[in-house]
């Protein structure tokens, strides 16, 4: 097992697993057109020191997408087939790795395989993968779009403000809209996806959070109200100061009683 191990080491351990992975993907016809690309990360405990070997990964601290930012951790990358959910390709990565670099070298990687293949491939991934160096890669990929860019607020916008019935049904709970843009010269199919479901869960927790930032208000202004004041104007610096964090309601008229 040592020298099996040495061997598959020596080989490369990712193109293995890749390899293997292609030979039964052909095999059991599974289509590989589109792919999802996505990390995770496994958090460590413990004294771990660095070895000399420049190969090997670094157990570091990172971004903990666990919440663990105290433990060091290492990233996994990790692609799979939309259908089946069949790992093919997989790569262990230092613990401060970012995914905007993860996606972009593995557009890279996979640049000449995706252009040679017979039917066109996608790779699907988060909006880290929009990023203007890997569209230069010339992939075909669905990504999200960062919600950082003034173009994606200005087109779900759009999109909110067009009446239901120019939305096309994909099902009894989801409607989208298709918008034909031009982003980092590029021209793009950015799709807007309405969800039923998911706009009533955001009604509910919009209603929640209003009404207990509402409840926190009323009680800073019945505790504010019963406080004396040099003069006017500390009295309205006061209730500025009592709805500078609100997000829901702001100051409309106050009265000061001398």
């Amino acid at each position: 097992m040592g020298r099996a191990l040495d061997d598959c080491h020596a080989y490369s351990c990712e193109l293995l697993f890749a390899e293997a992975s292609a030979k039964i993907c052909k095999s059991e016809a599974i289509d590989t057109r589109f792919n999802s690309l996505d990390t995770t990360a496994f958090a460590f405990t413990g004294e771990y020191l660095a070895d000399s070997d420049e190969h090997i990964i670094e157990i570091t601290h990172g971004y903990s997408k666990d919440h663990r930012p105290n433990l060091k951790q290492v990233v996994l990358e990790i692609m799979c087939s939309h259908d089946g959910g069949v790992p093919l390709i997989s790569k262990s990565c230092n613990g401060n790795a970012s995914d905007t670099k993860i996606f972009c070298e593995r557009a890279k990687a996979l640049r000449d395989s995706f252009k040679a293949s017979e039917a066109p491939r996608y790779l699907i991934a988060d909006s880290k993968l929009y990023d203007a160096k890997t569209i230069e890669e010339g992939l075909g990929f669905i990504p999200r779009i960062p919600s950082t860019i003034q173009l994606e607020n200005t087109t779900l916008e759009s999109a909110l403000q067009k009446p239901q019935k120019e939305w096309t049904l994909l099902d009894e709970k989801h409607r989208f809209q298709r918008f034909n843009v031009e982003h980092n010269s590029l021209q793009q199919r950015w799709i807007v996806v309405h969800s039923e479901e998911r706009q009533n869960k955001a009604e509910r927790s919009l209603a929640a959070m209003c009404k207990k930032e509402l409840e926190k208000i009323e009680t800073a202004l019945k505790k504010l109200s019963t406080e004396e004041f040099l003069c006017p104007y500390d009295a309205k610096g006061a209730l500025k100061r009592c709805f500078s964090k609100s997000k829901f309601y702001e100051v409309l008229e106050g009265e000061i009683e001398e």
